[in-house]
């Protein structure tokens, strides 16, 4: 028993080095004050841990209680760079990024690993259903990240748009108007509709020290948990469905994410 639990972690280990799991936009402060100017990097890793991100971009928005702003063109040539953006306007701001599709294949036993740890339990069976356990496991993915950051102290209703992200995390309150430790409920939509019993992250980091709590969505897609109002915070999940060309790929999945700050 201890060599097989020693071999599946070895190739855990494998899967979370050669795909890093969670994607998220990270800002240097998610508190700002009117006029301030925050570096935004996009870091890609395990355990609210990341590294630099590599891809591309397909769409990067702004929303405020003006509305909705194109960003897409504060991008420099690479991404890895990056970039800076001046909060002009006093309240709550979200930040929404969608990457372009990127493909990847994996031997059985590592795509196995990789859809254990992240709940994804309808596309095992489902891979037992087609005979194709011992398939390499191809797949497109693209990333699906909401930021949320408040300018100055006046706070509005921005927190709860649905930016038509294809997987998106949408918070039932504004988390920078709740007390420390009051509960802070999230709701999970898939192509506009709540997702049921999927697997959702927590992630928290302060001090240096990193802490995650694991959920299952509701019947009506929704999560909920305690937060403390220190540090960093981030909610992550992953949906996974068959690729509607299989001759590209077997599968197609979603990657999101919700980062704020105090």
């Amino acid at each position: 028993m201890k060599k097989i639990t020693l071999v599946f972690l070895l190739i855990l280990a494998t899967v979370l080095t050669s795909f890093a799991h969670e994607f998220w936009l990270a800002l240097e402060k998610f508190i700002l004050k009117v006029g301030e100017k925050a570096k935004i990097s996009f870091l890609v890793g395990e355990d609210f841990t990341g590294e630099i991100w590599k891809g591309s971009a397909s769409s990067f928005y702004l929303f405020n209680s003006e509305g909705k702003k194109d960003i897409i063109s504060l991008f420099p040539t690479t991404l890895e760079e990056g970039t800076s953006l001046t909060f002009t306007k006093e309240g709550t701001h979200l930040l929404a990024f969608n990457s372009q599709n990127k493909f990847i294949e994996l031997e059985p036993d590592k795509f196995l690993a990789y859809l254990e740890e992240d709940g994804l339990e309808e596309v095992i069976t489902l891979r037992k259903q087609r005979n194709e356990t011992e398939k390499n496991g191809r797949e497109t993915y693209q990333r699906c990240a909401k930021a949320l950051v408040q300018v100055g102290e006046k706070t509005d209703n921005t927190f709860a748009t649905n930016t038509g992200l294809t997987l998106e995390i949408i918070p039932e309150k504004n988390p920078y108007k709740l007390k420390s430790n009051e509960s802070l409920k999230v709701k999970i939509i898939f192509q506009n509709k709540p997702l049921s019993n999927s697997l959702v992250k927590i992630w928290h980091r302060k001090d240096g020290k990193v802490s995650k709590i694991e959920q299952k969505t509701d019947a009506k897609g929704f999560v909920s948990f305690q937060m403390e109002k220190q540090g960093e915070w981030m909610v992550s999940i992953v949906k996974m469905i068959p690729h509607p060309n299989p001759a590209q790929a077997d599968w197609q999945s979603y990657w999101a994410s919700l980062t704020f700050g105090f």
